[in-house]
């Protein structure tokens, strides 16, 4: 039997334009830039969700029957999105250019 793994979604790239000094660019060294992202975090109460219309038959007399429509809806624990930060350190290497990536 095959363990399942968890995957991982990778988002986008994040590009930062960082303000080097031309001695850091010359000699070397790191930067700390503060990043924020969403971050989904628990919420009280429930959502609905994964909500679809199913259609049913009823029967109302002998070979009469009547079409219905019914909403169906998931209840799943809700959610919000909550803004975190935290400081991330870029290494400049010797030698880097204006404008390098």
């Amino acid at each position: 039997m095959e363990e399942e793994e968890e995957q991982i979604v990778k988002g986008d790239d994040v590009i930062v334009e960082l303000d080097a000094s031309l001695e850091d660019l010359y000699m070397g060294g790191s930067l700390k830039v503060w990043r924020e992202k969403n971050i989904i975090k628990p919420a009280p109460g429930k959502r609905r969700c994964n909500c679809r219309n199913e259609v049913y038959h009823r029967q109302i007399g002998p070979g009469m029957y009547q079409q219905m429509t019914e909403q169906v809806c998931d209840q799943c624990p809700n959610v919000k999105y909550v803004r975190e930060g935290d400081f991330l350190t870029v290494d400049i290497e010797k030698g880097m250019q204006d404008g390098q990536t």
